[in-house]
């Protein structure tokens, strides 16, 4: 099984990246932002995988400093 340096599964990352690259490919330029966030959601439907758009994190981001 291939790992990233995270040891998550490299299908993910693979699946993830071919989705952006796909959309990206089919739509071109000119669109605005939600239009691609929601076709890149399909897309990684398709694909067997689950997304959500734009969802809170679910901790504060710690600040730095």
């Amino acid at each position: 099984m291939d790992t990233d340096a995270h040891g998550s599964d490299m299908s993910l990352t693979e699946g993830v990246i071919g989705s952006a690259f796909e959309v990206a490919n089919v739509l071109g330029s000119g669109f605005l932002e939600k239009l691609y966030e929601r076709a890149l959601i399909r897309e990684l439907a398709l694909r067997g995988l689950s997304a959500n758009a734009q969802c809170p994190p679910r901790s504060p981001v710690p600040q730095l400093g």
